[in-house]
Protein backbone atom coordinates (compact mmCIF):
# COMPACT_ATOMS: atom_id res chain seq x y z
CA UNK A 1 0.00 0.00 0.00
CA UNK A 2 1.39 3.42 -1.00
CA UNK A 3 1.50 5.93 1.80
CA UNK A 4 -0.22 9.29 1.66
CA UNK A 5 1.78 12.04 -0.13
CA UNK A 6 1.99 13.99 3.11
CA UNK A 7 3.29 10.97 5.03
CA UNK A 8 6.93 10.53 3.91
CA UNK A 9 7.92 7.01 2.96
CA UNK A 10 11.30 7.64 4.59
CA UNK A 11 13.09 10.23 6.69
CA UNK A 12 13.28 13.79 5.36
CA UNK A 13 16.31 14.65 3.25
CA UNK A 14 17.83 16.95 5.85
CA UNK A 15 17.55 14.19 8.48
CA UNK A 16 19.77 11.72 6.64
CA UNK A 17 22.78 10.30 8.36
CA UNK A 18 26.21 10.47 6.78
CA UNK A 19 26.70 6.80 6.02
CA UNK A 20 30.08 5.11 6.00
CA UNK A 21 30.03 1.83 4.14
CA UNK A 22 32.73 -0.57 2.96
CA UNK A 23 33.90 -0.47 -0.62
CA UNK A 24 31.32 -2.99 -1.72
CA UNK A 25 31.53 -4.95 -5.00
CA UNK A 26 33.60 -3.65 -7.88
CA UNK A 27 32.59 -3.23 -11.52
CA UNK A 28 34.58 -2.52 -14.65
CA UNK A 29 34.22 0.76 -16.53
CA UNK A 30 35.35 0.37 -20.10
CA UNK A 31 37.31 -2.79 -20.80
CA UNK A 32 39.51 -3.06 -17.71
CA UNK A 33 39.08 -0.03 -15.40
CA UNK A 34 37.90 -1.34 -12.01
CA UNK A 35 35.83 0.94 -9.79
CA UNK A 36 33.91 0.58 -6.51
CA UNK A 37 30.53 2.35 -6.87
CA UNK A 38 29.83 2.53 -3.13
CA UNK A 39 33.22 4.10 -2.45
CA UNK A 40 32.72 6.59 -5.28
CA UNK A 41 29.31 7.72 -4.09
CA UNK A 42 30.50 7.91 -0.49
CA UNK A 43 33.42 10.17 -1.45
CA UNK A 44 31.06 12.45 -3.38
CA UNK A 45 28.68 12.60 -0.43
CA UNK A 46 31.50 13.50 1.95
CA UNK A 47 32.70 16.23 -0.40
CA UNK A 48 29.24 17.81 -0.50
CA UNK A 49 29.23 17.75 3.30
CA UNK A 50 32.59 19.51 3.50
CA UNK A 51 34.83 16.58 4.37
CA UNK A 52 36.43 13.48 2.90
CA UNK A 53 39.32 12.92 0.48
CA UNK A 54 38.26 15.65 -1.95
CA UNK A 55 37.90 18.49 0.57
CA UNK A 56 41.29 19.84 -0.49
CA UNK A 57 39.70 20.79 -3.83
CA UNK A 58 37.31 23.20 -2.11
CA UNK A 59 40.29 24.98 -0.51
CA UNK A 60 42.05 25.12 -3.87
CA UNK A 61 38.97 26.56 -5.55
CA UNK A 62 38.33 29.01 -2.72
CA UNK A 63 41.79 30.47 -2.25
CA UNK A 64 44.59 28.77 -4.15
CA UNK A 65 43.70 28.97 -7.85
CA UNK A 66 46.78 31.06 -8.61
CA UNK A 67 49.04 28.52 -6.90
CA UNK A 68 48.62 26.11 -9.81
CA UNK A 69 46.65 22.89 -10.02
CA UNK A 70 46.73 20.40 -7.11
CA UNK A 71 47.71 17.80 -9.68
CA UNK A 72 47.21 14.52 -7.84
CA UNK A 73 44.04 15.48 -5.94
CA UNK A 74 42.43 17.14 -8.95
CA UNK A 75 43.34 14.27 -11.24
CA UNK A 76 41.99 11.63 -8.83
CA UNK A 77 38.77 13.55 -8.19
CA UNK A 78 38.23 14.22 -11.91
CA UNK A 79 38.65 10.55 -12.74
CA UNK A 80 36.33 9.50 -9.92
CA UNK A 81 33.69 11.97 -11.04
CA UNK A 82 34.00 10.71 -14.61
CA UNK A 83 33.53 7.17 -13.29
CA UNK A 84 30.37 8.18 -11.44
CA UNK A 85 28.93 9.86 -14.54
CA UNK A 86 29.82 6.80 -16.61
CA UNK A 87 28.01 4.49 -14.20
CA UNK A 88 24.93 6.73 -14.32
CA UNK A 89 25.00 6.82 -18.12
CA UNK A 90 25.37 3.04 -18.11
CA UNK A 91 21.98 2.81 -16.41
CA UNK A 92 20.51 5.14 -19.05
CA UNK A 93 22.01 3.00 -21.79
CA UNK A 94 20.59 -0.10 -20.16
CA UNK A 95 17.12 1.45 -20.36
CA UNK A 96 17.66 2.34 -24.03
CA UNK A 97 18.91 -1.17 -24.80
CA UNK A 98 15.87 -2.66 -23.08
CA UNK A 99 13.54 -0.43 -25.11
CA UNK A 100 15.35 -1.40 -28.32
CA UNK A 101 15.03 -5.09 -27.48
CA UNK A 102 11.32 -4.72 -26.72
CA UNK A 103 10.87 -3.06 -30.12
CA UNK A 104 12.53 -5.96 -31.89
CA UNK A 105 15.75 -4.13 -32.80
CA UNK A 106 17.91 -7.11 -31.95
CA UNK A 107 21.28 -5.78 -33.14
CA UNK A 108 21.01 -2.43 -31.35
CA UNK A 109 21.29 -3.44 -27.63
CA UNK A 110 24.79 -4.90 -28.07
CA UNK A 111 25.98 -1.66 -29.69
CA UNK A 112 24.40 0.48 -26.99
CA UNK A 113 25.96 -1.57 -24.19
CA UNK A 114 29.45 -1.86 -25.70
CA UNK A 115 32.07 -1.09 -23.05
CA UNK A 116 34.53 0.17 -25.63
CA UNK A 117 32.63 3.49 -25.70
CA UNK A 118 32.84 4.08 -21.95
CA UNK A 119 36.41 5.35 -21.75
CA UNK A 120 38.31 7.41 -24.30
CA UNK A 121 41.22 9.83 -24.21
CA UNK A 122 40.19 13.42 -23.48
CA UNK A 123 43.67 14.93 -23.77
CA UNK A 124 45.86 16.92 -21.41
CA UNK A 125 44.53 20.36 -22.36
CA UNK A 126 41.19 21.56 -21.05
CA UNK A 127 38.47 23.45 -22.93
CA UNK A 128 39.09 27.03 -24.07
CA UNK A 129 38.85 29.49 -21.20
CA UNK A 130 36.10 31.53 -22.88
CA UNK A 131 33.81 28.48 -22.83
CA UNK A 132 33.99 28.33 -19.02
CA UNK A 133 32.90 31.92 -18.33
CA UNK A 134 29.66 32.60 -16.41
CA UNK A 135 26.70 33.46 -18.63
CA UNK A 136 26.79 37.21 -18.19
CA UNK A 137 26.52 39.75 -21.04
CA UNK A 138 30.16 40.82 -20.64
CA UNK A 139 31.49 37.27 -20.16
CA UNK A 140 29.97 34.01 -21.41
CA UNK A 141 27.25 35.77 -23.41
CA UNK A 142 29.56 37.98 -25.46
CA UNK A 143 28.61 37.70 -29.17
CA UNK A 144 31.94 36.15 -30.14
CA UNK A 145 31.64 33.51 -27.40
CA UNK A 146 28.06 32.65 -28.36
CA UNK A 147 29.07 32.41 -32.01
CA UNK A 148 32.00 30.11 -31.16
CA UNK A 149 29.80 27.78 -29.14
CA UNK A 150 27.10 27.72 -31.80
CA UNK A 151 29.69 26.86 -34.44
CA UNK A 152 30.93 23.97 -32.29
CA UNK A 153 27.35 22.78 -31.73
CA UNK A 154 26.74 22.66 -35.48
CA UNK A 155 29.97 20.70 -35.98
CA UNK A 156 28.93 18.29 -33.21
CA UNK A 157 25.59 17.68 -34.91
CA UNK A 158 27.33 17.03 -38.22
CA UNK A 159 29.64 14.47 -36.63
CA UNK A 160 26.71 12.70 -34.99
CA UNK A 161 25.10 12.44 -38.43
CA UNK A 162 28.21 10.70 -39.74
CA UNK A 163 29.67 13.66 -41.59
CA UNK A 164 33.12 15.28 -41.45
CA UNK A 165 32.73 19.05 -40.90
CA UNK A 166 36.51 19.42 -40.44
CA UNK A 167 37.21 17.41 -43.60
CA UNK A 168 38.62 14.57 -41.52
CA UNK A 169 37.83 12.46 -38.46
CA UNK A 170 38.22 14.14 -35.07
CA UNK A 171 40.66 12.72 -32.55
CA UNK A 172 39.17 11.54 -29.25
CA UNK A 173 40.44 14.58 -27.35
CA UNK A 174 39.12 16.96 -30.04
CA UNK A 175 35.68 15.38 -29.95
CA UNK A 176 35.62 15.49 -26.14
CA UNK A 177 36.06 19.27 -26.36
CA UNK A 178 33.51 19.52 -29.16
CA UNK A 179 30.99 17.65 -27.05
CA UNK A 180 31.65 19.96 -24.08
CA UNK A 181 31.17 23.07 -26.25
CA UNK A 182 27.88 21.65 -27.52
CA UNK A 183 26.68 21.31 -23.90
CA UNK A 184 27.71 24.90 -23.20
CA UNK A 185 25.90 26.04 -26.34
CA UNK A 186 22.72 24.51 -24.95
CA UNK A 187 23.21 26.34 -21.65
CA UNK A 188 23.67 29.62 -23.55
CA UNK A 189 20.53 28.94 -25.56
CA UNK A 190 18.42 28.46 -22.44
CA UNK A 191 19.95 31.47 -20.68
CA UNK A 192 19.16 33.72 -23.64
CA UNK A 193 15.63 32.28 -23.79
CA UNK A 194 15.14 33.11 -20.10
CA UNK A 195 16.34 36.66 -20.73
CA UNK A 196 13.90 37.04 -23.64
CA UNK A 197 11.04 35.78 -21.48
CA UNK A 198 11.93 38.27 -18.77
CA UNK A 199 12.12 41.09 -21.30
CA UNK A 200 8.67 40.18 -22.65
CA UNK A 201 7.31 40.13 -19.10
CA UNK A 202 8.73 43.41 -17.78
CA UNK A 203 9.46 45.27 -20.99
CA UNK A 204 13.22 45.67 -20.50
CA UNK A 205 16.33 43.98 -19.17
CA UNK A 206 18.53 45.63 -16.55
CA UNK A 207 21.87 43.96 -17.28
CA UNK A 208 23.65 46.55 -15.15
CA UNK A 209 21.70 45.30 -12.13
CA UNK A 210 22.68 41.74 -13.04
CA UNK A 211 26.35 42.73 -13.14
CA UNK A 212 25.93 44.40 -9.74
CA UNK A 213 24.51 41.21 -8.27
CA UNK A 214 27.45 39.31 -9.74
CA UNK A 215 29.84 41.64 -7.93
CA UNK A 216 28.05 41.12 -4.62
CA UNK A 217 28.12 37.34 -4.87
CA UNK A 218 31.78 37.39 -5.80
CA UNK A 219 32.62 39.65 -2.85
CA UNK A 220 30.91 37.29 -0.40
CA UNK A 221 32.51 34.24 -2.02
CA UNK A 222 35.97 35.83 -1.84
CA UNK A 223 35.50 36.85 1.79
CA UNK A 224 34.67 33.23 2.67
CA UNK A 225 37.67 32.15 0.61
CA UNK A 226 39.98 34.45 2.58
CA UNK A 227 38.66 32.92 5.79
CA UNK A 228 39.36 29.46 4.39
CA UNK A 229 42.99 30.44 3.83
CA UNK A 230 43.38 31.84 7.33
CA UNK A 231 41.60 28.92 9.00
CA UNK A 232 42.90 26.10 6.84
CA UNK A 233 43.37 22.95 8.86
CA UNK A 234 40.32 23.64 11.02
CA UNK A 235 36.70 22.49 10.58
CA UNK A 236 35.57 26.12 10.31
CA UNK A 237 38.11 26.64 7.54
CA UNK A 238 36.80 23.60 5.66
CA UNK A 239 33.26 24.95 5.97
CA UNK A 240 34.32 28.39 4.72
CA UNK A 241 36.04 26.84 1.68
CA UNK A 242 32.93 24.80 0.83
CA UNK A 243 30.75 27.91 1.17
CA UNK A 244 33.01 29.96 -1.08
CA UNK A 245 33.04 27.38 -3.85
CA UNK A 246 29.36 26.40 -3.56
CA UNK A 247 28.08 30.00 -3.63
CA UNK A 248 29.95 30.69 -6.84
CA UNK A 249 28.60 27.47 -8.35
CA UNK A 250 25.07 28.34 -7.27
CA UNK A 251 25.27 31.76 -8.90
CA UNK A 252 26.65 30.44 -12.19
CA UNK A 253 23.97 27.73 -12.34
CA UNK A 254 21.29 30.29 -11.51
CA UNK A 255 22.45 32.32 -14.52
CA UNK A 256 21.81 29.20 -16.61
CA UNK A 257 18.24 28.94 -15.27
CA UNK A 258 19.23 25.60 -13.71
CA UNK A 259 17.60 24.06 -10.62
CA UNK A 260 20.95 22.56 -9.67
CA UNK A 261 21.71 26.02 -8.26
CA UNK A 262 19.43 25.07 -5.38
CA UNK A 263 21.43 21.91 -4.69
CA UNK A 264 24.55 24.08 -4.42
CA UNK A 265 22.69 26.45 -2.08
CA UNK A 266 21.91 23.52 0.20
CA UNK A 267 25.67 23.14 0.63
CA UNK A 268 25.97 26.85 1.43
CA UNK A 269 23.28 26.52 4.11
CA UNK A 270 24.73 23.44 5.79
CA UNK A 271 28.33 24.68 5.68
CA UNK A 272 27.36 28.15 6.95
CA UNK A 273 25.69 26.38 9.87
CA UNK A 274 28.82 24.27 10.47
CA UNK A 275 31.02 27.35 10.39
CA UNK A 276 28.78 29.09 12.94
CA UNK A 277 28.61 26.00 15.17
CA UNK A 278 32.40 25.61 15.21
CA UNK A 279 32.82 29.33 15.86
CA UNK A 280 30.16 29.78 18.56
CA UNK A 281 29.73 26.30 20.07
CA UNK A 282 32.94 24.33 19.43
CA UNK A 283 32.21 21.64 22.05
CA UNK A 284 28.79 20.93 20.55
CA UNK A 285 30.26 20.98 17.05
CA UNK A 286 32.93 18.48 18.08
CA UNK A 287 30.28 16.08 19.38
CA UNK A 288 28.28 16.39 16.17
CA UNK A 289 31.37 15.83 14.02
CA UNK A 290 32.18 12.67 15.98
CA UNK A 291 28.65 11.28 15.70
CA UNK A 292 27.96 8.93 12.74
CA UNK A 293 24.26 9.81 13.02
CA UNK A 294 24.69 13.59 12.67
CA UNK A 295 22.50 15.13 9.98
CA UNK A 296 22.41 18.46 8.12
CA UNK A 297 19.38 19.37 10.22
CA UNK A 298 21.46 18.84 13.37
CA UNK A 299 24.05 21.34 12.16
CA UNK A 300 21.40 23.92 11.26
CA UNK A 301 19.85 23.45 14.70
CA UNK A 302 23.24 23.73 16.39
CA UNK A 303 23.75 27.05 14.63
CA UNK A 304 20.53 28.30 16.24
CA UNK A 305 18.66 28.36 12.95
CA UNK A 306 15.84 25.93 13.67
CA UNK A 307 13.50 28.50 12.14
CA UNK A 308 15.02 27.61 8.75
CA UNK A 309 13.49 24.11 8.84
CA UNK A 310 11.26 24.79 5.82
CA UNK A 311 14.17 26.14 3.79
CA UNK A 312 16.42 23.17 4.55
CA UNK A 313 13.55 20.88 3.61
CA UNK A 314 12.93 22.64 0.29
CA UNK A 315 16.59 22.83 -0.74
CA UNK A 316 17.03 19.17 0.18
CA UNK A 317 14.41 18.15 -2.36
CA UNK A 318 16.45 19.73 -5.15
CA UNK A 319 19.61 17.97 -3.95
CA UNK A 320 18.42 14.44 -4.64
CA UNK A 321 17.20 12.22 -7.45
CA UNK A 322 15.08 9.56 -5.74
CA UNK A 323 11.52 8.34 -6.15
CA UNK A 324 10.51 10.33 -3.05
CA UNK A 325 11.39 13.85 -4.24
CA UNK A 326 8.67 16.53 -4.33
CA UNK A 327 9.96 19.35 -6.45
CA UNK A 328 6.66 21.18 -6.83
CA UNK A 329 6.06 21.42 -3.08
CA UNK A 330 9.65 22.52 -2.48
CA UNK A 331 9.30 25.24 -5.11
CA UNK A 332 6.08 26.36 -3.43
CA UNK A 333 7.96 26.81 -0.13
CA UNK A 334 10.71 28.83 -1.83
CA UNK A 335 8.05 31.01 -3.41
CA UNK A 336 6.27 31.66 -0.12
CA UNK A 337 9.34 32.60 1.94
CA UNK A 338 10.05 35.62 -0.25
CA UNK A 339 9.51 39.12 1.10
CA UNK A 340 5.86 40.25 1.15
CA UNK A 341 6.27 43.01 -1.44
CA UNK A 342 6.89 40.56 -4.32
CA UNK A 343 4.21 40.58 -7.03
CA UNK A 344 2.31 37.24 -6.76
CA UNK A 345 2.48 36.83 -10.54
CA UNK A 346 6.26 37.15 -10.48
CA UNK A 347 7.05 35.31 -7.25
CA UNK A 348 7.39 31.84 -8.74
CA UNK A 349 9.86 33.17 -11.31
CA UNK A 350 11.93 34.90 -8.62
CA UNK A 351 12.01 32.10 -6.05
CA UNK A 352 15.44 30.74 -7.01
CA UNK A 353 16.95 34.22 -7.14
CA UNK A 354 15.53 35.02 -3.73
CA UNK A 355 16.97 31.80 -2.28
CA UNK A 356 20.35 32.78 -3.72
CA UNK A 357 20.15 36.24 -2.15
CA UNK A 358 18.92 34.86 1.17
CA UNK A 359 21.75 32.32 1.51
CA UNK A 360 24.25 34.99 0.45
CA UNK A 361 23.11 37.17 3.37
CA UNK A 362 23.28 34.20 5.74
CA UNK A 363 26.83 33.38 4.66
CA UNK A 364 27.86 37.03 4.78
CA UNK A 365 26.76 37.37 8.40
CA UNK A 366 28.71 34.26 9.39
CA UNK A 367 31.77 35.31 7.43
CA UNK A 368 31.88 38.62 9.28
CA UNK A 369 31.19 36.87 12.60
CA UNK A 370 33.93 34.28 12.11
CA UNK A 371 36.38 36.92 10.87
CA UNK A 372 35.73 38.89 14.07
CA UNK A 373 36.81 35.85 16.09
CA UNK A 374 40.08 35.81 14.18
CA UNK A 375 40.60 39.54 14.71
CA UNK A 376 38.21 42.34 15.63
CA UNK A 377 40.15 44.55 13.25
CA UNK A 378 39.56 42.14 10.37
CA UNK A 379 35.89 41.78 11.32
CA UNK A 380 35.47 45.56 11.22
CA UNK A 381 37.25 45.68 7.85
CA UNK A 382 34.85 43.04 6.47
CA UNK A 383 31.92 45.09 7.74
CA UNK A 384 33.28 48.18 5.99
CA UNK A 385 33.44 46.19 2.74
CA UNK A 386 29.82 45.15 3.25
CA UNK A 387 28.86 48.77 3.83
CA UNK A 388 30.69 49.90 0.68
CA UNK A 389 29.55 47.34 -1.89
CA UNK A 390 26.71 45.15 -0.55
CA UNK A 391 24.35 46.97 1.82
CA UNK A 392 24.33 49.23 4.83
CA UNK A 393 26.00 47.19 7.53
CA UNK A 394 23.36 47.98 10.13
CA UNK A 395 20.80 46.21 7.91
CA UNK A 396 22.74 42.94 7.79
CA UNK A 397 21.37 41.42 11.02
CA UNK A 398 17.87 42.67 10.23
CA UNK A 399 17.86 40.99 6.82
CA UNK A 400 18.88 37.68 8.39
CA UNK A 401 16.24 37.94 11.10
CA UNK A 402 13.56 38.69 8.52
CA UNK A 403 14.58 35.58 6.58
CA UNK A 404 14.42 33.44 9.72
CA UNK A 405 10.93 34.68 10.57
CA UNK A 406 9.54 34.40 7.03
CA UNK A 407 10.82 30.85 6.81
CA UNK A 408 9.43 29.96 10.23
CA UNK A 409 5.97 31.00 8.99
CA UNK A 410 6.18 28.17 6.42
CA UNK A 411 7.25 25.48 8.89
CA UNK A 412 4.02 23.51 8.39
CA UNK A 413 3.78 23.93 4.62
CA UNK A 414 3.43 20.41 3.16
CA UNK A 415 5.56 19.21 0.28
CA UNK A 416 2.52 17.74 -1.44
CA UNK A 417 2.55 14.95 -4.00
CA UNK A 418 5.57 13.10 -5.31
CA UNK A 419 7.11 14.36 -8.54
CA UNK A 420 7.80 10.92 -10.06
CA UNK A 421 5.11 8.34 -10.74
CA UNK A 422 4.84 5.11 -12.68
CA UNK A 423 7.66 2.76 -11.59
CA UNK A 424 8.48 5.20 -8.78
CA UNK A 425 5.15 4.38 -7.13
CA UNK A 426 6.11 0.72 -6.84
CA UNK A 427 9.54 1.67 -5.51
CA UNK A 428 8.03 3.77 -2.73
CA UNK A 429 5.68 0.91 -1.85
CA UNK A 430 8.68 -1.40 -1.32
CA UNK A 431 9.27 -1.61 2.47
CA UNK A 432 12.98 -2.25 1.83
CA UNK A 433 13.42 0.94 -0.21
CA UNK A 434 15.28 3.80 1.43
CA UNK A 435 16.46 7.05 -0.24
CA UNK A 436 19.80 6.80 1.52
CA UNK A 437 20.57 3.20 0.61
CA UNK A 438 23.73 2.34 -1.24
CA UNK A 439 26.35 4.00 0.95
CA UNK A 440 25.49 7.57 0.00
CA UNK A 441 22.88 10.16 0.85
CA UNK A 442 22.07 10.41 -2.85
CA UNK A 443 23.05 14.06 -3.09
CA UNK A 444 23.60 15.42 -6.53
Amino acid sequence: MISSPDAPAASAWDEETEQHSPDGPSVNVGLDHEVHPVELMESMSEFLHGCGPWSELAHWDAGQLFDGEPSSTLRDASESLADVITLILRQVRLCLATAADEQGKRDLPAKILSRSFERSYAGRVGPKFWSLAPLLPKAGLRPEVVAGLEHAAIAHTEVMLGRRPAGRLYRDDEFAHLHFYERRARAVKWALKAFRMEEENIGQLDFEYLETRDFRYMIVSEMAGILAVWLKGSPAGDAAASCSSALRSAYWLWLEDDDRALAALRIVLEQSARMRAWTEKPEKAEKLAASPSATPKDWVKAAGWNRLRALTKALGEFSHGHANVRFEGARDILEKIQAGDVDPDDSIHMARGHALDALTILLLVETVNTASKVSTLIGDAFLDIVDDVVMRKEHLATRREDLLNRTLAQRDTPLGDYSFHGPADALRADPNHSPGSGGSDGSL
